[in-house]
């Protein structure tokens, strides 16, 4: 398996993913959120046949910078084989290669029990609507905005120091 940036010759074959992957207006949503490519790292088998993807944002606002994983999506074939999480490590350790260590967040469905438990893996841990408006304050409207965090979502973040140091 390889994993690497993608280019725009993949962008079919991840919209195939991301729709086989989520509900229809995640599904559009996720599109949307890869369709530059940028900051995203996709996992393909041999023979060049794309099985994963993973896109991040970094969201800033004043003298507030964070990390976003937006979307994950493994083919259903290949789930609960690590796979998803070698993508999570790539991402965090390009945001902290890229941006230094910041902060790193993360939602997931309250009922996705394998994402959850993903990103527990990695050392994220869950931090409830209080603690968002506790850690950026009234004072940072743009990034909350930009999380798109939904009631039937949790929020996750990973602080530094970073998975694998």
């Amino acid at each position: 398996m390889d994993f690497r940036e993608p280019v725009r010759e993949d962008l079919e074959a991840i919209n195939i993913l991301l729709e086989a992957s989520f509900s229809r207006i995640y599904a559009w949503f996720a599109k949307k959120s890869f369709s530059n490519l940028q900051n995203s790292i996709i996992a393909e088998v041999e023979g060049g046949r794309i099985i994963a993807a993973i896109n991040y944002r970094i969201l800033e606002q004043d003298s507030t910078k964070i990390g976003y994983l937006y979307y994950l999506a493994v083919q259903d074939e290949y789930r609960r084989r690590g796979i998803g999480r070698e993508l999570g490590l790539r991402a965090i350790s390009s945001i902290e290669k890229e941006y230094g260590p910041l902060d790193i967040f993360a939602a997931v469905e309250k009922k996705n029990t394998p994402s959850r438990e993903m990103l527990k893996s990695l050392g994220f841990k869950p931090l409830s609507r209080a603690g968002i408006k506790k850690k950026f304050g009234a004072g940072q409207p743009a990034i909350k905005r930009e999380m798109n965090l939904m009631p039937w979502e949790d929020l996750f973040v990973l602080t530094p120091p970073l998975a694998g140091n």
